[in-house]
């Protein structure tokens, strides 16, 4: 949440602003300078809050002339909890050949989530190449992505899904355990 005061005065305003949830100041913002020109300058704070409501004052510490702080009045911040997220992986072809591509698929529940979903491979604990931010689409409360990569390694791959979550919905994931067999065939694996 970005807070912002302006402070306005019959002379250039100097000094800071310090921002309060109720009787507690807000970490990082005790003493933000007033920055601008003019008779009207700014000060601005950017932070983060639990869910409920929060009561939220600016407090100007003012000028050296200024021999009494002032208050601003109460703004109301009202916070809502983020969505709990579901992800869920598939993978095709399961099991797969060795170097051969396969098809990861996810789907995200929530309350028309948007954002990314990073793919990983706990084999060599590396994002999948191209599967590093991969957008979210369709519409509704469940949307989807994909991404196709090639696993080297033989044996079992637990490759994890990370939805990066967005302003209403929390983040998640899920994951698949993705088989990798070798090739056997004289030639080579089949395309």
């Amino acid at each position: 949440v970005t807070l912002t005061a302006t402070v306005t005065d019959t002379t250039p305003p100097q000094g800071s602003v310090r921002f309060n949830d109720g009787a507690a100041v807000i970490a990082g913002c005790g003493g933000v300078a007033l920055t601008g020109s003019g008779l009207s300058k700014t000060a601005t704070c950017v932070t983060q809050f639990a869910p409920g409501a929060h009561n939220i004052t600016a407090t100007y510490l003012g000028n050296p002339r200024t021999s009494n702080p002032v208050t601003s009045p109460v703004l109301v911040q009202n916070v809502n909890a983020l969505v709990v997220t579901t992800t869920t992986v598939t993978s095709s072809p399961n099991p797969s050949l060795s170097g051969r591509p396969v098809i990861f698929n996810v789907s995200v529940a929530g309350s028309a989530p948007t954002g990314t979903v990073a793919f990983t491979d706990s084999v060599t604990a590396a994002v999948l190449p191209g599967c590093s931010a991969v957008a979210l689409t369709g519409t509704g409360d469940t949307r989807v992505a994909s991404c196709t990569a090639s696993l080297g390694a033989l044996g079992a791959h637990t490759v994890t899904a990370t939805y990066s979550g967005d302003a209403a919905n929390a983040t998640s994931n899920g994951n698949v355990v993705q088989t990798v067999n070798p090739c056997t065939l004289p030639r080579g694996c089949p395309i």
